[in-house]
């Protein structure tokens, strides 16, 4: 499984700026049916990045396919980038798509 996100610009709520882009990936490519990943999303940019928060990405994934534990979610917060990162678990076999 992998994930690659890259927007050229992108608009978020509470956060104004130039040159916004997101990245998303998973640590891993290959797991087993309740083996952990970590989603990783970074916002970069010359913007402030200090009122945004882990959005609650459970909504949007297949509860079948997809456990996600939104009170995991982590923040780091650099100089030019704000990381979120999630813990997911795969909840079945075969290649399974995760939203962008």
């Amino acid at each position: 499984m992998v994930l690659a996100l890259l927007l050229s610009a992108i608009q978020l709520m509470g956060v104004s700026g130039n040159d916004l882009r997101v990245r998303a990936f998973f640590d891993a490519n290959n797991v087993k049916v309740g083996d952990p990943l970590i989603l990783t999303v970074d916002f970069l940019g010359d913007a402030e990045f200090a009122d945004l928060h882990p959005p609650a990405l459970s909504k949007a994934v297949n509860r079948r396919d997809w456990k996600l534990d939104d009170i995991s979610a982590k923040t780091s917060t650099f100089r030019d980038a704000r990381r979120l990162t999630y813990r997911i678990r795969p909840m079945r076999e075969g290649v399974l798509w995760f939203p962008a």
